[in-house]
């Protein structure tokens, strides 16, 4: 017997996971002054950010495709 989450449940859970994303990105700006400090190069750290951003776009995607297959 199966039982399906309800639809307060679903709400809460994806509630949680775009707070954790939007952390998650908040955390590289964050690092912005410690990181232009280390590599002394603003426009590489630009690329760095940009770099981290495409990464979890294409991750996004790659997680969201797979939980589509698998269900």
């Amino acid at each position: 017997m199966s039982r399906t989450p309800s639809a307060s449940w679903i709400i809460a859970a994806l509630l949680i996971a775009e707070t954790t994303g939007s952390f998650e990105i908040s955390m590289i700006f964050a690092a912005l002054n410690p990181l232009i400090a280390e590599f002394h190069n603003p426009v590489l750290v630009g690329w760095l950010v940009t770099c981290f951003v495409l990464v979890g776009a294409g991750s996004a995607a790659v997680a969201g495709r797979l939980g589509g297959i698998c269900g």
